[in-house]
């Protein structure tokens, strides 16, 4: 005979057991993509910030306090920096 339903002691049905599957089809390469959007890509800006902020003409305090703002504020601190932190003969070039 070829019930597919499992019995238990008592004789009652019991439901048929799920195998455990992996969800959503996620695969290896939207994982990467995700890694390196969220991780990788802010890192290598952060860096290059951290380079620009020591390059500028700013005092030993600012540059530490802008390092503090641009490493512990992660999404927020670059942008501030570029918008306030920066010289404005930098930002427009060297006119004379």
């Amino acid at each position: 005979m070829d019930d597919p339903t499992a019995y238990d002691s008592t004789g009652g049905a019991t439901p048929p057991v799920r195998r455990a599957s992996r969800s959503g089809g996620g695969s290896v390469l939207g994982t990467g993509c995700l890694i390196l959007t969220l991780i990788f890509i802010p890192l290598v800006g952060h860096v290059i910030l951290t380079v620009i902020i020591l390059d500028d003409d700013l005092t030993l305090v600012e540059k530490l306090l802008w390092l503090v703002v641009v490493w512990f504020v992660w999404f927020l601190g670059p942008f501030l920096y570029l918008l306030f932190g920066q010289r404005k003969n930098r930002l427009l070039g060297a006119r004379a």
